[in-house]
């Protein structure tokens, strides 16, 4: 990962550009119940092998637009890998999904951070946010009715935008009151 800092902007405006990049790789081969029965005897139970290599990237940064109000901004083309319990299962309610794949989304976040200074003993901070992400192979339980297990699948498109905002108060060292309110709507395509 790198930044850097353009030299005609005035001193306090940028604070941080970072890039980054990550690569990911995972091999599974497990022997699960595949056909998902409660139960299962020995034929129920095989071997299921998946592999997949996908990169994910990003870019952020911060901006003062005057010396106590900060603006940020941020994207990832983002990857969550399933976790060892969503492809093998735990042996009790929940059955593995070895042919699961990586979650891949877009994540766009905006927000504003205000601080103005009251003196050595007052500190107040505003933050506010929205964000943006849309999601393809989204990675959720589902229930099996024929057995009322569960299993992990899945879904195409998966959209997600919202907004977030948090006071937080503090008196010198000695009193911390925070707020924090979010909205989010998630929603399946």
């Amino acid at each position: 990962s790198g930044g850097f800092r353009p030299h005609w902007f005035p001193p306090y405006s940028w604070r941080a550009m970072l890039a980054f990049g990550k690569l990911y790789r995972q091999n599974t081969n497990g022997f699960v119940n595949k056909n998902g029965v409660p139960n299962p005897s020995h034929d129920d139970y095989g071997w299921v092998k998946n592999s997949f290599t996908t990169q994910g990237y990003g870019l952020a940064g911060t901006y003062f637009l005057f010396p106590n109000l900060q603006g940020r901004a941020s994207y990832e083309h983002g990857i969550r890998v399933p976790s060892s319990t969503e492809l093998f299962g735990n042996m009790d309610a929940l059955t593995g999904n070895a042919t699961l794949k990586p979650e891949k989304s877009e994540n766009l976040n905006l927000g504003f951070i205000y601080s103005p200074s009251f003196s050595n003993t007052h500190f107040l901070t505003v933050d506010v946010a929205a964000l943006y992400r849309y999601s393809r192979d989204f990675i959720r339980p589902q229930i099996v009715k024929s057995n009322r297990l569960a299993t992990n699948t899945n879904l195409r498109d998966v959209n997600n935008k919202g907004i977030e905002g948090t006071i937080r108060y503090r008196y010198k060292n000695k009193l911390n009151i925070g707020f924090n309110i979010s909205y989010q709507d998630l929603r399946n395509q």
